[in-house]
C-alpha cells in the first residue's frame, strides 16, 4: 500500500477515534451521574471535551505519514494513541492554568480520555484483524516489475512475503534487447495494474521508453531510486513555481510534526518559565550574592545552519575567567572544550553545574526560537571552524536544551565523533515521539545530578 492511501486510511481513523472519545465521555457521564460529589451538567464538559478530542485528532494527524508503516498499525498504534493523549492531558492542564479556568472533575476529564484510548485501539485492533481476514479473498493489485538493481530486488522480496498489503506481482521484465517487446507482451497478456521501474541509470533512454508504453496502456508507473547509498534515496517531491524537483532532505522536514515540536516548545517553555519564576528568582539573588559579576552570561553560539544566536545561561564561574598562568584540561577529544572539575567555577555554581540548573535561562532561548527543548547542543563558533564536513550535519536542525548525548551518558563519552554519531542518530530517527522519550530520560539524569 503506497504512503497516500495510508493517509486516506489514517485520516477516517483519526475521525473515528474523535467519535469514540466523544462516545466514551458520554458513557462515562452516564456511569457517573451517581457519583458523589455530583458532576457539572453535561453541557459544561462539553468544551473541556471539545479541546481535549482536537488536540488529540491534531497530534495524530502530525503524526499521520511518519515513518513506513500506517499509523494505525499494530506496532505504532499503542504508542501513538499514548503520545496524543498524553500532549491532551498536558495541554488541557496548561490551559486552564493559564487562563485560570475552574477545575473540573479530574476523575471524568481523564477517566474519559483513557477509556476513549482504549476503545479506540480496541476498534482499530478489531478493523485491523477484520480486515486481514477479509482480505484473503480481496483480489490483489498486480505490480509488474521493469528493470533491475538492489532497490527493485528488495521490493520484489516484500511483495513476495506478504509485507506490502493489498499487492501481488504480475511478473519481472528486463530491460535491454528486446526488452521493449516483452514489456508489452507482458502488459498486453496479464493483468497489471502497476508498473514498478528500477535501475533506471543504466539506461535512461529505455526507461523512458518503457514508460511510454505503460502509459498508452493506462498503467500507472512508480519510479524506484537505485542510488548505491541509500542516504542519498530522495524522500518527497516538491515543485519550484512549475518545475518539479526530487528533494533530498538532510534533516526532518514533515511541516505538520515541526510545527506540532514548535508549538511543545513555545507552550512548555512558557509554562516553565511561570511555574519556576520563584526559583529562577532565587537562583539569580543567590548568583549576585555569592561572587561579583552579572547574574546572566551571555555567549554567541552556532545555531540553525550557522545561524549565530546569544546563548544564556546563569554565571557559574568567577568574573574574569581563570588567571593566564592556569592550564585548563580539555576533557574531551575533538573540537569541543569540556572540563569537569574546572576551577574556574563558584560554589554556588558548582551546584548548579551539577544539577544543570545554569541551563534553565535557556528557555528564553526556546521561546524566542534560536533554540528547542530537544535537539543537538549548540557549538561555539570557534568550534564549528574545526569541524570535518560531516559534522556541519548537526547544525541542520535546530539546537537544543537537551538531547541524546545528554542522557546516554554524556561524560562516559568523551570522543566528539561519538557525540555527532548520537546527533545523527536523532536527526535520521527525529520524530515527537523521540523527544518526548528524551525528555522523559532528562529528568532522572538531572535529579542525578551527573551534570559536572
Amino acid at each position: 500500500m503506497l504512503r497516500e492511501d495510508h493517509r486516506l486510511l489514517d485520516g477516517a481513523r483519526i475521525l473515528a477515534t474523535g467519535a469514540v472519545l466523544a462516545a466514551s465521555y458520554a458513557a462515562l457521564y452516564r456511569l457517573m451521574r451517581g457519583h458523589q460529589p455530583p458532576l457539572e451538567p453535561f453541557s459544561a464538559y462539553v468544551p473541556t471535551i471539545a479541546i481535549l478530542i482536537l488536540i488529540v485528532t491534531a497530534v495524530l494527524s502530525a503524526r499521520r505519514g511518519e515513518g513506513a508503516g500506517p499509523l494505525f498499525a499494530r506496532e505504532r498504534l499503542g504508542r501513538e494513541l499514548a503520545l496524543a493523549c498524553l500532549c491532551a492531558a498536558l495541554g488541557y492542564g496548561f490551559i486552564v492554568y493559564t487562563l485560570r479556568l475552574p477545575h473540573l472533575s479530574r476523575l471524568f476529564v481523564y477517566g474519559g480520555l483513557a477509556g476513549g484510548a482504549l476503545a479506540s485501539a480496541a476498534l482499530a485492533a478489531a478493523l485491523d484483524a477484520l480486515d486481514r481476514l477479509g482480505g484473503r479473498g480481496r483480489e490483489r493489485r498486480r505490480v509488474l516489475l521493469v528493470g533491475d538493481g538492489g532497490a527493485l530486488g528488495r521490493a520484489a522480496a516484500r511483495i513476495q512475503e506478504g509485507r506490502l498489503a493489498g499487492l501481488e506481482s504480475a511478473g519481472a521484465v528486463r530491460l535491454g534487447e528486446g526488452g521493449l517487446a516483452a514489456l508489452e507482451a507482458a502488459l498486453d497478456d496479464s493483468v497489471v495494474d502497476f508498473a514498478l521501474f528500477g535501475g533506471h541509470r543504466r539506461d535512461p533512454a529505455a526507461v523512458e521508453d518503457a514508460m511510454l508504453v505503460c502509459r498508452a496502456r493506462g498503467v500507472e508507473v512508480w519510479l524506484m531510486p537505485d542510488m548505491e547509498s541509500p542516504e542519498l534515496a530522495f524522500s518527497r517531491v516538491d515543485y519550484l513555481g512549475d518545475l518539479p524537483l526530487l528533494v533530498l532532505p538532510a534533516a526532518p522536514r514533515s511541516g505538520a510534526a515541526l510545527l506540532a515540536k514548535r508549538l511543545i516548545d513555545v507552550v512548555l517553555s512558557a509554562f516553565l518559565f511561570v511555574a519556576l519564576a520563584p526559583f529562577l528568582a532565587a537562583l539569580a539573588a543567590s548568583v549576585a550574592l555569592t561572587s561579583p559579576g552579572p547574574v546572566l552570561f551571555r555567549q554567541r553560539r552556532v545555531g540553525l545552519h550557522g545561524r549565530a544566536f546569544t546563548l544564556l545561561k546563569f554565571r557559574s564561574m568567577a568574573d574574569g575567567g581563570a588567571p593566564e598562568d592556569l592550564e585548563l584540561r580539555n576533557d574531551m577529544k575533538g573540537p569541543v572544550f569540556k572540563m569537569k572539575d574546572d576551577p574556574r567555577m563558584t560554589r554556588v555554581g558548582r551546584l548548579m553545574r551539577k544539577y544543570s540548573l545554569d541551563e534553565l535561562p535557556q528557555l528564553w532561548n526556546v521561546l524566542t526560537g534560536d533554540m528547542s527543548l530537544v535537539g543537538p547542543r549548540p557549538p561555539l563558533p570557534a568550534e564549528v571552524e574545526r569541524y570535518e564536513v560531516w559534522h556541519r550535519r548537526r547544525l541542520s536542525m535546530r539546537p537544543g536544551l537537551t538531547g541524546l548525548w545528554q542522557v546516554n551518558g554524556r561524560h562516559e563519552i568523551p570522543d566528539f565523533n561519538d557525540w555527532v554519531r548520537l546527533d545523527l542518530t536523532y536527526l535520521d530517527g527525529w520524530s515527537l515521539w523521540l523527544d518526548l522519550k528524551v525528555i522523559l530520560k532528562t529528568v532522572p539524569v538531572v535529579l542525578r545530578g551527573t551534570g559536572l
